[in-house]
């Protein structure tokens, strides 16, 4: 048949639906007609065997409410073919097909072979007897229309696919699961047994997710909601009774042909307006074990591929189309205690071989063609924008407790063929305001007197040192700067610090080497710096003392040449007196120390000049200064003697001898054994020769006459000139 429908009431409208044992009477003859059955009721008669009262009708069983039949099939439509199913109160079944314009409650199971399209929606109940329909998730699985949003309390099981309407969709054999709209699984999911499962509403491990295979998401992934709250992802723990090791855990980007992809971790941004906003930061380590070391670092480099180096590990700034952005490393900050360290370590090596290199400036590794090695590179600190000291900056060599520290070495680049040296340069600070710049400091700031060496190394291997020279600045179109070497200062009643120049050792030998001055072609000139406002100061040149022998000797030689060089040792001169140059021996215990003049031998002619030469009288002084000779005194008043010892002849421009000491003799020439005494005394002879007097007195010659002393008689006149000589002849 192709409709079957009850009659409507009269004056009600609708009936009660068809009942068929009713009008079984009406059927009872034969007949062969079709069209339309109206019937109030159909009733079978009472079974005396079986005691049913259902009615057969072509294989279709009825019994009271119930139809059992093995096929439904609409009739074809007069004229079109084929018809448009069974339209049974509103639900139409044509070709396998079911359109149900209401809800379909299935107490059952329900085996669907095609293609399912719950359009409004699919609700499974809770089995929860209690239900009153007055609060939500009262069911146990439900999928809601349009947005395709999922509710699941229990296990969701899609192991022969599902697709709603593109919407959510699982893959048949593959159980790959496509969700368009928002999923709830309540009840948790577990797909394939538990090669994916996300734990419901169990309690502590609610909203867990495991996999044993890939999870693949194509777009976002979001975890934990818009409240303040801490959200992890990480793995299950061990436990602290397991023995085996964790696992690394991969976070990798895509791989490509031509480049791979990235891996970018971004913290939160502030979009809001305040003025205290501030972007979030990538914080790393453990968050219950602040203290412990927290380690970042690549995997091993073993010898399975042949590869034994290790690859390269950059951290990059940000780059920029305009200034660069900068790239900073700084250690934890202490509220109570110390700031922490920074710290950067080169790898670890066998003893034989040397450890890795801290390497600044641009990047050089195999494989990097876009980096650049030949720029000027600074490491400096931050500048202070306040009204503040800048702090001092160390950079200290590595200590030890039981053992000798090692040095801390600043070495410039080294030059290939046709290239020079990288220099060390080492320099202060610039004032803007002063146009000055700061101090270099040697020795540390806590020193409090130890001294300190600046030296070089001696060479590895045996051969001759090196030249270590210190030179002050050089300038192309103006002077030179100076070199300024100066000791230490005393703040208090004590002895300002020395300037010690020493030559190094020589050993066996105790030869030191010598002290060179000034260049081979200029003259060179040792002074002092004027005294603005104040008397000059004396300055001095020792000879080294000893405590336990002799002092040593000072020597100033001039230079060797053709000619010999000279030594002149000069006064300085003055608007009122000049300068005077004394040459004094020292005082000793037994004697007195000597000063010898002695000018050079002449191997082909004669030997050198002693020229011994006063001052000359300047115009308001017609007498010349005085060449004076004097002989030292000793303690029982016996004077010295001052001889001139020489080969030559003796010539004095002047004939007036003065007797100093009285009763002594004033001058004595020696040549020989002969000893010629010169005195003032005539009772001691104005000459002895050998100790015998020669002349005691003196003649007064007038005219004709002379005058003869008393001791010598009366004076007579003398004849004539010859007779007089012959007197003075006698005498």
């Amino acid at each position: 048949l192709d409709f079957i429908e009850g009659r409507e009431s009269p004056g009600t409208g609708p009936g009660y639906g068809v009942n068929i044992e009713d009008s079984l009477p009406l059927l009872v003859g034969f007949s062969t007609q079709l069209g339309t059955l109206y019937l109030d009721s159909i009733q079978g008669n009472l079974d005396p065997i079986t005691g049913l009262t259902e009615v057969r009708i072509e294989g279709t069983i009825w019994d009271e409410t119930e139809v059992t039949l093995d096929f439904i099939e609409g009739r074809e439509s007069p004229g079109t073919g084929p018809g448009y199913g069974v339209n049974i109160e509103d639900s139409i079944h044509n070709e396998g097909s079911w359109f149900i314009p209401e809800d379909l409650l299935v107490e059952g199971t329900m085996t669907v072979e095609g293609l399912l399209k719950p359009n409004g929606g699919i609700i499974c109940d809770d089995g929860d007897p209690d239900d009153d329909g007055t609060h939500s998730f009262e069911y146990s699985w439900r999928l809601f229309d349009d947005s395709g949003d999922l509710h699941v309390l229990g296990a969701f099981f899609p192991n022969g696919g599902l697709n709603m309407d593109h919407q959510f969709w699982v893959e048949n054999d593959t159980g790959r699961t496509h969700i368009q709209g928002l999923t709830r699984p309540d009840g948790g999911i577990d797909v394939n047994g538990s090669e994916f499962v996300v734990e419901g509403n169990t309690g502590a491990n609610t909203g867990e997710i495991t996999s044993e295979g890939h999870l693949s998401v194509e777009k976002d992934v979001f975890f934990g909601t818009i409240l303040e709250e801490t959200r992890t992802i990480g793995r299950p723990d061990l436990g602290v009774s397991n023995p085996t090791f964790a696992q690394p855990t991969l976070f990798l980007g895509q791989h490509g042909r031509v480049t791979g992809g990235n891996i970018v971790l971004s913290p939160g941004v502030a979009t809001g307006l305040e003025s205290t906003t501030s972007h979030g930061r990538l914080v790393l380590g453990v968050p219950n074990r602040p203290t412990e070391p927290f380690n970042v670092a690549r995997f091993p480099v073993d010898d399975t591929d042949g590869v034994t180096d290790g690859g390269a590990t950059i951290l990059s700034g940000q780059d920029s189309v305009g200034r660069g952005g900068d790239f900073v490393l700084q250690a934890g900050h202490g509220t109570s205690g110390d700031g922490g360290n920074l710290v950067i370590a080169t790898g670890e090596a066998p003893d034989e071989i040397d450890y890795g290199t801290i390497i600044l400036g641009g990047a050089s590794f195999p494989g990097d063609h876009n980096q650049r090695e030949d720029f000027d590179y600074v490491a400096t600190r931050p500048p202070i924008r306040e009204s503040r000291d800048a702090g001092d900056t160390f950079i200290r060599g590595q200590s030890t407790s039981n053992s000798n520290c090692q040095e801390l070495l600043f070495i410039g680049g080294d030059g290939s063929t046709g290239s020079s040296a990288g220099s060390v340069v080492v320099a202060p600070g610039f004032t803007e305001e002063t146009q000055q710049q700061g101090t270099l400091f040697f020795g540390r700031p806590d020193d409090i007197g130890d001294a300190i060496t600046m030296s070089r190394q001696s060479p590895p291997v045996p051969g001759d040192a090196g030249d270590t020279f210190v030179v002050a600045q050089s300038s192309i179109l103006a002077d030179g700067g100076d070199l300024f070497l100066q000791a230490g200062s005393s703040g208090v009643a004590g002895t300002a610090g020395s300037i010690f120049l020493e030559t190094g050792l020589a050993a066996p030998t105790p030869n030191g080497g010598d002290i060179f001055w000034g260049q081979a072609g200029d003259d060179l000139v040792v002074h002092r710096v004027v005294a603005a406002t104040t008397a000059a100061s004396t300055t001095s040149i020792l000879g080294q003392p000893s405590n336990a022998g002799n002092g040593g000797d000072l020597v100033i030689n001039s230079g060797a040449g053709t000619l010999g060089g000279d030594i002149n040792l000069f006064a300085a001169d003055s608007v009122v007196n000049g300068g005077s140059v004394n040459i004094n021996a020292a005082t000793g215990s037994t004697n007195g120390g000597a000063v010898v003049v002695e000018a050079g031998d002449g191997a082909g002619t004669h030997g050198g000049w002693i020229t011994v030469r006063a001052g000359a009288g300047g115009v308001t002084s017609t007498t010349g200064a005085d060449v004076t000779f004097t002989a030292g005194t000793g303690t029982a008043g016996v004077p010295g003697n001052v001889f001139f010892n020489s080969a030559g002849v003796l010539r004095l421009a002047a004939v007036d001898f003065v007797q100093n000491t009285a009763g002594a003799q004033d001058f004595s020439i020696v040549s020989g054994v002969n000893t010629l005494d010169i005195g003032a005394v005539p009772t001691n002879f104005f000459f002895n020769i050998g100790g015998e007097g020669v002349l005691r007195d003196r003649l007064t010659t007038s005219a004709n006459v002379v005058e003869l002393p008393g001791s010598l008689g009366t004076a007579e006149p003398a004849a004539a000139i010859g007779e007089l000589e012959n007197f003075y002849t006698d005498l």
